[in-house]
């Protein structure tokens, strides 16, 4: 969150600098880390394509890692899409310097992903991974499609935008939405990473783990390759993202709940053949 106020003030290459530094603090406290090593057995290493191969195979048998898989590609390519749009929209939609208001409002976004995940620490807890990842997805696209709005709705409100040292009146009534938004994309990525940790088997869980990282990867490709749709018409497009976002959080509580459903019926079975045993 501090990144657009040292850039502005010390310049990129100090900014550059301390970014460096906050990795080799985050090196120096793994250090401290002490794991108990767990005896397992060690298989010989595969191609690589065996290896992908292998995770692909695993995920087809985990409903609920292939689901985690399928958003893992679906989420970040609408939130690259976005991520893309954001200089143009602050320009154009917002009326406000790119050299201020956008890093601003990137600033408050971070700044909300941190409150989210310190919020998370305090309170998530007691909330099922599932609830977490579609309250995250339902309320991060209610909340772009809200950010896209605004400026749609105050170009209608405010013949002249009025701005001070560069900074929109429309901006300021944007940063309270991109700092929620921040907060709600905290709980997908904590959610999505947690499930996938709970739900596949451990010796296999760097395969899995690598199948998400490209299908992740690949989401974000195809969404900047998207930004070029949106020539002149920003604010439409964010809000569209949001409502199609809005839309995989709904479909994924209805996959949850159907796949709760079933893993109930499926463990009363277990618990009937038990006692008939």
């Amino acid at each position: 969150p501090l990144a657009s106020i040292v850039l502005l003030s010390l310049g990129p290459g100090i900014a550059f600098g301390i970014d460096a530094l906050t990795f080799l603090a985050s090196a120096v406290l793994l250090l401290g880390v002490r794991v108990q090593r767990a005896e397992t057995q060690r298989e010989e290493r595969q191609p690589l394509i065996k290896e992908i191969a292998a995770g692909v195979h695993l995920i087809n048998r985990l409903p609920l890692v292939r689901m985690v898989v399928l958003l893992s590609l679906v989420v970040p390519l609408m939130i690259s899409w976005y991520n893309t749009l954001q200089l143009p929209f602050v320009v154009d939609a917002l009326h406000s310097t790119k050299e201020l208001g956008f890093p601003i409002m990137e600033g408050s976004v971070t700044l909300g992903f941190a409150l989210g995940v310190l919020a998370l620490g305090w309170w998530g807890q007691r909330i099922a991974r599932s609830r977490l990842i579609v309250f995250g997805i339902v309320g991060l696209g209610l909340l772009i499609a809200l950010q896209g709005l605004i400026p749609l709705v105050g170009a209608h409100l405010e013949r002249q935008p009025v701005s001070i040292y560069g900074l929109s009146l429309l901006l300021f009534l944007v940063l309270p939405c991109t700092l929620c938004i921040g907060a709600m994309n905290s709980l997908v990525f904590a959610g999505v990473r947690t499930v996938l940790q709970e739900e596949t088997p451990r010796a296999a869980l760097g395969r899995v783990a690598s199948v998400v990282s490209v299908a992740s990867g690949l989401g974000f490709a195809i969404g900047a390759l998207l930004t070029g749709l949106a020539d002149g018409r920003v604010a439409l497009v964010i809000c569209l993202i949001g409502i199609a976002i809005a839309v995989v959080g709904i479909i994924s509580q209805w996959f949850f709940n159907r796949y709760q459903s079933f893993a109930s019926r499926a463990e009363q079975v277990v618990a009937l053949r038990a006692l008939g045993e």
